[in-house]
């Protein structure tokens, strides 16, 4: 399940490196979402476009910017970490970016080259952070945290987890 003589320890101390970074490529993932909602509402600002349809289109590529945010301090969270909300939040932007790279090249991409190679850096970051967090080290010391959590007595938010209704 992992590299032999290695041992995977609860806690955020110690957080394998697959996790730190895709924590960090969802903050830039957040970053790049949100900076594209800013540029397509400046754009309709500035006539090339109706604001009346622009801007529920800005708010639909900047919304998945924030649930990359969530995601990353999900992740991060110092005693029960979620994995499966940052895999959520990740994925989102994953099928805005490929309506917006394929319509970037139906486009031709001599129309707007800067945008066809920020979507697919941000499609590349999206796929990147899919492979990190599946890794069984992640799942594995995932696990472990919660058990340790559990042990030492801290509740979860919405309660404790019961088998039984």
């Amino acid at each position: 399940m992992t590299q032999p003589g290695y041992r995977v320890l609860p806690g955020q101390a110690n957080r394998p490196s697959e996790v730190s970074l895709a924590i960090g490529l969802n903050y830039l993932l957040a970053l790049g979402m949100l900076a594209f909602g800013a540029v397509i509402l400046a754009a309709s600002i500035g006539g090339e476009g109706s604001l009346v349809v622009m801007i529920p289109i800005a708010v639909i590529v900047a919304g998945p910017g924030l649930l990359n945010l969530l995601g990353a301090f999900s992740l991060a969270h110092q005693d029960f970490p979620n994995l499966q909300q940052s895999q959520l939040a990740t994925a989102l932007p994953i099928l805005i970016c490929s309506i917006g790279l394929v319509r970037s090249l139906m486009r031709g991409i001599s129309v707007g080259l800067l945008p066809a190679l920020g979507t697919f850096v941000m499609l590349a970051v999206c796929v990147a952070v899919l492979v990190l967090l599946s890794r069984p080290r992640v799942r594995l010391w995932i696990r472990l945290t919660h058990e340790d959590s559990l042990r030492r007595g801290v509740v979860p938010r919405n309660g404790p987890r019961t088998m039984n209704p």
